[in-house]
């Protein structure tokens, strides 16, 4: 009979995120699920197909005073837009759609944010995890990995990492779509390395192409495609790449970007729009440390279960050689742009978010760990399955934390998360204040360093 535990594992993933937002019920409240971050993202599908109103420019969205659907970034020009590109939209729009179906159809509100869109917006997230996470079987699957350690493999990062808390209680997010059209990317690309039939190509450039449009960042995956195969630095100073696939590669990013180069030209006046100060990088000045361990957003300190996968890093070194340099370089720039990013810590996150998409590449060093783990003595078996549960345990109690407030969702420090640790009572806000200005008076400090 063939085994079949890479299926349940993914099913066991979606049941429970199906499970944690029936317990929290974000659809039914109207301050949650698009919010923030995500109206700028979601913004131009209601002011497209409902509104007829790229521009913003009635007054009929504000639905208590002061407070509008639809959140805008403001030029010093005076011009305005959503301050993001259209990716997030065009990836959740099969949704939006449906539930705008649903809400004509079923006489509820139909304005773009009530009830209906958040719901399909949430049930989206899930669908791309879905996805995502077969995609990852198959590429377990192409590199000849045991089925039981994939299986394990997507449990760990479906249940055991930040992906939880973004395709559930953080839902709708760029991060779970990013995750799918990297598994995509990645998978495709081995696909075509291996057989070089060009309709493989397809789905790479279209998915390249997408994560571009979502965040332009996100070319950090190319890497993977130019280095796939290269065993040392000598092979890849004589690879070659066919200029057939650049020529495709612009053509597949011009038509992906030809909309939003009409949005900012109807927008800002311009076909690229205007720069927005409030995402920069400093390249000479990543900070490594706050991406691995800082208490407020620190990676490993709220995904401690991704220690794995870099401990599995040295065992692909050996097992995989025609993937080490591919994987590493592209995991290390996207290190690299999280470290140089102004954002680094100062939005509500949990954890570091921006790793999510690279998870279709840190599965691998991920499960070579796994079959480590089933290969060494009993001893060795039981202390390393302690501290997998133990980290997976950790991961979703802080995320139940995180609800509570019992972590700060910004200017949390190791003493706050200590005084908190194992506890689920939300932080007094007299201790928040103080918390705050503490953060800044360090940051003062640190800035006259």
């Amino acid at each position: 009979m063939k085994n079949r535990f890479a299926y349940f594992s993914i099913l066991v993933v979606v049941i429970s995120c199906f499970i944690v937002n029936n317990q929290f019920k974000n659809w039914k409240n109207e301050s949650a699920v698009i919010l923030g971050e995500v109206k700028r993202y979601y913004g131009f599908l209601p002011a497209k197909y409902i509104y007829k109103d790229l521009k913003i420019d009635k007054s009929e969205y504000f639905y208590t005073p002061g407070n509008s659907w639809f959140e805008q970034t403001v030029y010093p020009n005076g011009k305005k837009d959503f301050g993001k590109t259209y990716g997030f939209a065009l990836m959740y729009s099969p949704f939006f759609f449906a539930a705008d179906f649903c809400a004509t159809y079923f006489h509820l509100p139909d304005n773009g944010f009530s009830e209906p869109y958040r719901y399909f917006l949430l049930l989206g997230t899930i669908f791309y995890l879905l996805i995502a996470l077969d995609f990852i079987r198959k590429i377990l699957k192409k590199l000849n990995i045991n089925e039981w350690v994939i299986g394990i493999t997507i449990l760990l990062l479906g249940l055991g990492t930040n992906v939880l808390i973004y395709a559930t209680y953080l839902a709708p997010s760029p991060y779970i779509p990013e995750l799918f059209l990297t598994s995509l990317f990645v998978y495709f690309t081995i696909c075509w390395h291996e057989e070089k039939k060009r309709w493989y190509l397809v789905p790479v450039l279209l998915s390249f192409s997408i994560l571009t449009v979502i965040d332009f960042s996100d070319a950090f995956i190319v890497l993977f495609f130019i280095l796939y195969g290269t065993k040392d630095i000598l092979e890849f100073s004589e690879k070659k790449i066919n200029p057939g696939i650049i020529l495709s590669a612009l053509v597949f990013m011009f038509l992906i970007w030809m909309p939003q180069f009409q949005f900012w030209k109807l927008t800002t006046d311009s076909y690229l729009g205007l720069k927005d100060h409030s995402r920069q990088y400093f390249f000479m000045n990543p900070k490594f440390f706050s991406v691995f361990f800082s208490f407020n957003k620190g990676w490993l300190i709220y995904t401690p279960l991704m220690i794995f996968s870099i401990l599995g890093i040295r065992s692909m070194w050996k097992t995989f050689t025609f993937l080490r340099w591919s994987v590493v370089l592209s995991v290390v720039f996207c290190l690299y742009l999280l470290a140089s990013s102004c954002c680094l810590e100062q939005d509500s996150a949990f954890s570091q978010p921006f790793m999510i998409k690279s998870y279709a590449l840190l599965a691998i060093p991920l499960s070579l760990m796994i079959k480590k783990i089933t290969e060494s003595s009993l001893v060795i078996q039981g202390l390393l399955i302690i501290a997998i549960l133990f980290f997976s345990g950790l991961n979703v109690f802080q995320i139940y934390q995180y609800h509570t407030e019992s972590l700060l969702h910004t200017n949390m420090t190791s003493s706050i998360y200590f005084k908190q640790f194992g506890k689920i009572e939300p932080y007094f806000e007299s201790e928040i204040l103080n918390s705050k200005l503490d953060s800044l008076e360090s940051n003062i400090i640190n800035a006259n360093y």
